[in-house]
């Protein structure tokens, strides 16, 4: 006849490994969107309490898009990569507008300039 406790041990270790790889996601999330937030105030001068930041992730990474006070009709959205040397690296994905112009389109490119 076989055991059954192995079932349990089995179940917890997967259910550990399971909350290991949710809060490495948090993590990881977490410091991204920390350093979107400083580079957007050490380039642009903005503060972090200017916009809300709303994350995904996709294919080609975290994505995190931004919908600015001044300017609710319009998203910003960024992704924030690890470069070759495991640093993290802001990139400008583009805009989706509801209509408007955006306003801040020709700043944010600039980031793009150095990659």
């Amino acid at each position: 006849m076989a055991s059954n406790k192995t079932i349990p041990k089995f179940q917890l270790a997967f259910a550990l490994l399971l909350l290991g790889g949710v809060f490495f996601l948090l993590h990881e999330v977490n410091q991204r969107e920390t350093f979107l937030n400083e580079t957007l105030t050490e380039y642009f001068s903005i503060d972090k309490n200017a916009y809300d930041v709303e994350f995904s992730m996709n294919q080609f990474g975290y994505l995190y898009r931004l919908n600015f006070e001044d300017e609710n009709r319009v998203e910003y959205e960024f992704f924030v990569k690890t470069n070759q040397e495991k640093e993290y690296i802001v990139t400008y994905y583009g805009h989706n507008s509801n209509g408007d112009s955006p306003l801040k389109e020709d700043e944010f490119t600039t980031l793009n300039e150095e990659y």
